[in-house]
């Protein structure tokens, strides 16, 4: 889904444990990152081996953002990483208010990797500037 001011909270709110967010600067990039983020979503790539029967939130909120149209948005991130990148990952942990990105070449198995090194602890995080806000 579309992350926008109206779908923040539901989506990215206090309870998401991480929230994957898949920004893109053109509608060939967003078709890319939506294309990825739905075959990564499909696959269980959570830490807990938890049994089919149990009916646990999934620890990640798969979302796509127009980074064009919510530059305010990103500001509570250092751009720094992905000023120029057309499209990019990033992870963002409302709870701790703590974010990391991946800007590398967009694949499925890299976007799984990143998610992976997420999930075990393995990729350093920042805190962000502030609160992520739309305009």
């Amino acid at each position: 889904p579309l992350l926008t001011a109206s779908s923040f909270d539901s989506l990215c709110g206090k309870e998401t444990p991480v929230c994957l967010i898949g920004a893109f600067r053109s509608s060939k990039a967003r078709e890319k990152v939506e294309s990825i983020l739905s075959k990564v979503s499909q696959k269980s790539l959570s830490r807990s081996s938890s049994s089919p029967s149990s009916d646990s939130k999934d620890p990640i909120s798969y979302v796509v953002l127009d980074a064009t149209q919510e530059q305010a948005f990103l500001d509570a991130f250092d751009r720094s990483g992905f000023k120029s990148s057309d499209n990019f990952v990033l992870a963002y942990k409302p709870r701790r208010g703590k974010y990391a990105t991946y800007t590398g070449d967009l694949n499925i198995e890299a976007v799984e990797r990143f998610i992976s090194s997420v999930l075990s602890g393995d990729v350093q995080f920042r805190k962000t500037r502030q609160k992520p806000k739309f305009k």
